[in-house]
């Protein structure tokens, strides 16, 4: 049983690894992001610690992960050599000896080598040691999320593991292989790495454009393949911090999900690029401006209304809301919410709007784009109990304003406990599209090539 702290693996890395040679095994059923994080490790230690780094894996692995180690330049072995330690014996310069004979004997305990020289006496500085195969100081091992991912890669490689330091970077606290566990609970791994490498300095590395292009990557990925109400809102955080060091949101999702148009996943990313949370994570927003949309789709009548929101996947979100700017200022939204208590409807305000008490579509030509923005958040802060800091918004591309302070209330963890009573009368407009159902049920997942890819917009 390892001790599973970030602490603990950082301080390895601080103090066990400089100029070792370490070997990073994943399991073929590793995915997106955890390789993504085994890739940014690679490069952070090989800079900044120094270390010799071999990659390997047991099976064949799929098409993107294979893209994604060639695209950054990751070399790997399905076989890892059994180590060969060779007694080599100089004799072909003009001043060696010519052997005899060379024998060996073993009586069970020792390993007699019998060198016989034709003629003259044996120089014994002409022997020397060498090393072939795979040896290493430490193993990292990733995508081990599961213990039957373990037994193959731990099987393949068992002569690897003897007196050797395991740290096993895994997703679930209960895969417990390792003298050092690092798991990001319900977070992404690449998100969890990318904090501890910035504890280590990565902010001063020089090769860390890098290192930020792979982990947003994974962080993006690992985002995007939560089911409803499972991903944790630290993420988005992450994502913002590594903006602030060159990361590029549209860039990551050209490079994770290649088999979508460019105004698919560009208008995808910008929602994932302007989402805002309030302190307590609560609230999740979106501003979607009138450039936006121009850039990605065209025009606002090619964005498809019916996609659910990114924000049902945050465990602490209650309300999520996405605002599209049209042309002349008027404004086409979503609003939704992930507690039985909150009614969609109620918080819309004077908008024309379809929908239920769960998901309400919005359109308003009346206001202006800050107005409606204004008007609703005011009332989704207010259901909240949270203080409006501001009386206006911006457009800008900040993913997230969380509070450092502390850890967010447990007050605000989603309650399906009580619900609305009664449907209410809405004012509809018959030509905006609506999602039936509970937005608060599971969905499944859809793969191709083992990767969970974002909903296009058509």
């Amino acid at each position: 049983m390892g001790t599973n702290s970030s602490t603990s693996v950082s301080d390895y890395i601080k103090t066990k690894s400089s100029d070792k040679r370490i070997l990073m095994l994943f399991s073929d059923k590793a995915d997106y992001d955890s390789v993504s994080s085994m890739i940014a490790l690679k490069k952070f230690l090989e800079v900044k610690q120094n270390c010799s780094i071999d990659v390997g894996t047991n099976k064949e692995i799929n098409t993107k992960i294979r893209y994604l180690l060639d695209r950054y330049g990751v070399k790997y072995e399905k076989k890892l050599e059994k180590p060969q330690y060779i007694i080599k014996i100089r004799y072909g310069d003009e001043d060696g000896t010519e052997i005899d004979n060379v024998r060996y004997e073993a009586d069970g305990e020792d390993l007699f080598l019998y060198i016989t020289p034709l003629r003259g006496r044996f120089d014994f500085d002409r022997v020397t040691f060498e090393q072939k195969g795979a040896t290493y100081d430490s193993i990292f091992l990733f995508g081990v999320n599961e213990t039957s991912f373990l037994e193959p890669l731990y099987s393949a490689n068992l002569f690897l593991f003897d007196n050797v330091d395991s740290i096993n970077i895994t997703k679930e606290d209960s895969v417990s292989f390792g003298n050092i566990i690092l798991s990001s609970h319900n977070g992404t791994i690449s998100g969890t790495v990318f904090e501890m490498l910035r504890e280590l300095g990565l902010d001063n590395l020089d090769t860390k454009e890098e290192v930020v292009k792979v982990l947003t990557e994974g962080v993006l990925y690992g985002l995007n393949i939560c089911e409803i109400g499972d991903a944790s809102v630290n993420d988005m955080k992450v994502l913002y911090n590594l903006t602030s060091l060159g990361g590029n949101i549209k860039t990551a999702f050209k490079n994770v999900y290649t088999n979508y148009s460019s105004g698919s996943f560009s208008l995808y990313s910008k929602t994932y690029e302007n989402a805002t949370f309030d302190e307590t994570g609560g609230l999740g927003y979106s501003v979607i401006s009138n450039e936006d949309v121009l850039s990605t789709v065209g025009k606002i009548s090619n964005i498809d209304l019916t996609l659910p929101l990114i924000f049902s996947k945050f465990d602490t979100c209650k309300i999520g809301i996405t605002f599209y700017q049209g042309k002349e200022d008027n404004v086409i939204g979503i609003v939704e919410t992930y507690s039985n208590t909150i009614d969609a409807r109620e918080l819309v305000q004077d908008t024309v709007y379809e929908g239920n008490a769960r998901r309400v579509i919005f359109t308003s030509s009346q206001k202006s784009f800050t107005e409606v923005q204004n008007t609703i958040l005011g009332a989704a802060k207010a259901n909240l109990g949270i203080t409006i800091v501001t009386s206006t918004l911006d457009n800008t591309n900040k993913v997230s304003d969380l509070s450092d302070e502390g850890e967010t209330d447990s007050s605000l963890k989603r309650d399906n406990t009580k619900e609305i009573e009664g449907e209410k009368d809405s004012n509809k407009s018959k030509d905006i599209p609506i999602v039936e159902g509970d937005i608060s049920s599971k969905k499944e997942k859809n793969s191709t090539d083992g990767l969970v890819s974002p909903p296009p917009v058509e």
